[in-house]
């Protein structure tokens, strides 16, 4: 399922400067809605989206800070 939000998430902001972080905070807002809870929506969205920002260039620390504060 997350993997639907975060292609979902590419499509709306994908193109833009820095649109993998936005698809980041939008698939956060998205999942918490559905689980409720926040470390499961943590470790569902940073299992994929933090490798994903490091093969996109961007810091280890601010992947995880990202997902971390979304």
């Amino acid at each position: 399922m997350t993997v639907n939000f975060i292609d979902l998430g590419r499509v709306l902001s994908g193109w833009m400067p820095g649109g993998l972080v936005l698809v980041n905070v939008a698939v956060s807002m998205l999942f918490a809605g559905i689980s409720g809870s926040s470390t499961a929506d943590a470790a569902g969205c940073g299992k994929i989206l933090i490798p994903a920002l490091i093969n996109e260039g961007y810091d280890r620390r601010f992947a995880s800070a990202n997902t971390a504060c979304s």
